[in-house]
């Protein structure tokens, strides 16, 4: 019986863990994305000579370094969260491996007859 202090997982935890490469891939595409509009949106701002050429892209300048950087920081804490629960997981399973060879050698001891 459990003394409720007992750490477990169950293979809903692992299987989110699991998903956490894809989620980090897709917000890898989102970069790139998001790297192509900031290019189109500089080049279509033009060079900056005109008052309304200036105009947009301070606009854009303003606007757009935020949003990247949150996109990097997502990426980032989800590549870490993903790769810290694949970790884990192996944690578990060489702990479980490590329970299983100690109780082997103390039944073969003579332990629990």
């Amino acid at each position: 019986m459990a003394d409720g202090n007992e750490l477990k997982a169950g293979d809903a935890t692992w299987t989110g863990f699991a998903q956490y490469e894809g989620l980090g891939t897709a917000l890898a595409g989102g970069h790139a994305n998001l790297d192509a509009v900031n290019d189109l949106n500089t080049r279509g701002g033009g060079d900056g000579e005109d008052e309304s050429s200036k105009q947009y892209l301070e606009q854009i300048g303003v606007g757009m370094p935020p949003l990247t950087d949150t996109l990097k920081m997502l990426d980032l804490l989800i590549t870490q969260l993903g790769q810290n629960g694949q970790d884990v997981r192996k944690i578990f399973g060489d702990a479980e491996e490590q329970a299983a060879l100690l109780a082997k050698h103390w039944k073969a001891a003579g332990g629990e007859q």
